[in-house]
């Protein structure tokens, strides 16, 4: 699991360090075969996909790779940076995602994964309410612990690009 560091799409997003740890908190105890990752950190540059595919290729040449995306995801791929290189250096594999049923069944997805929006779930905590039940208690207790998106223009601040 590797978190961005950047998003080339310009989403809002808290500070890379936390995201980290958010990652590390909703993964521990999942299974030992997840591993959290800052490599993305390592990589700089503008926080395209391509850029962090290419290191990892080359930083670990003996490993094969992977890239799980959303099926709302399928129909931006044009706007990711050489998402044609992407295909050809790893395995994409799309999920089908909840209120994206028409493109889930173009392309055979099932969609196991319930609809959801960090965005959304990020507007709720900065409004006060409780988003909860879609996130692990121990990214709650992070969130709280942190005071993270209780400013709705705080994460603006914070955003530094797009992901493609």
């Amino acid at each position: 699991m590797l978190p961005t560091f950047r998003h080339p799409f310009g989403k809002k997003a808290a500070p890379f360090e936390h995201r980290l740890e958010m990652c590390r908190a909703a993964f521990s105890g999942i299974s030992p075969k997840v591993e959290i990752r800052d490599d993305e950190a390592d990589v700089g540059g503008e926080g395209f996909t391509i850029e962090l595919i290419r290191h990892l290729k080359r930083v670990y040449p003996q490993h094969r790779f992977s890239l799980a995306l959303g099926s709302d995801n399928y129909e931006v791929r044009s706007r990711w940076k050489n998402f044609d290189e992407i295909e050809r250096l790893v395995d994409v594999r799309f999920f089908g995602r909840k209120g994206w049923e028409e493109l889930n069944r173009h392309l055979g997805l099932k969609a196991p994964f319930p609809k959801a929006s960090s965005e959304e779930i990020r507007d709720k905590i900065a409004n006060g309410e409780s988003p909860m039940r879609k996130i692990p208690k121990a990214v709650q207790d992070y969130i709280r612990e942190h005071n993270l998106y209780i400013d709705p223009d705080e994460d603006k601040k914070t955003a530094a690009g797009g992901r493609g």
